[in-house]
């Protein structure tokens, strides 16, 4: 980057900035008989971000994703799901060159866990109806101090869809 100013402060970093990442992913699952399935999935993403800036220019980060999945079908007519899972992002931010910043070096480390379990009923051929409930629960942790540090959401949803002729009609609820 050329030198310039940055909100009123001079800047010049002439480094070369680089990045780095290195990911895996992982998907296994199977089909049982009845019509019965399972899977377990996985991501896991680790780097690094260099970028010109007066305060904090280099992050470091990691992020991982896990979750499953189990679908029956109790009866012919109906499928019921079940999903569970696990999200984070954590993410350092720094100085490369260790000069002391305004802001110090800042982390911001985020959680999410989520369940959801779902319910499809063929009601009649082309029409569906869809009961359920979803959970997620966000945590956050790190150098700034918020006022909430966590949420949570949780609703029952049902909906109905059908084909009439050639239109599709679809109404829900989420409570």
């Amino acid at each position: 980057r050329q030198p310039t100013v940055e909100f009123g402060t001079p800047l010049d970093e002439p480094d070369r900035d680089g990045y780095r990442n290195r990911s895996a992913s992982a998907r296994i699952g199977q089909r049982l008989g009845g019509g019965a399935e399972w899977e377990l999935h996985g991501l896991h993403a680790e780097g690094n971000t260099e970028y010109d800036s007066t305060d904090n220019n280099e992050d470091d980060f990691t992020q991982q994703v896990f979750g499953g999945r189990l679908q029956l079908r109790p009866a012919a007519a109906w499928d019921t799901t079940l999903r569970i899972g696990r999200s984070r992002d954590d993410r350092l931010s720094t100085r490369l060159d260790g000069v002391p910043t305004f802001s110090g070096p800042t982390r911001f480390d985020t959680i999410r866990d989520t369940f959801s379990w779902q319910n499809d009923i063929s009601v009649r051929e082309n029409q569906t109806a869809t009961l359920g409930y979803d959970v997620t629960e966000d945590r956050v942790r790190g150098t700034t101090a918020y006022t909430r540090m966590s949420r949570d959401n949780s609703a029952l949803f049902a909906q109905y869809q059908a084909r009439v002729g050639r239109s599709d009609v679809l109404f829900g609820l989420r409570r």
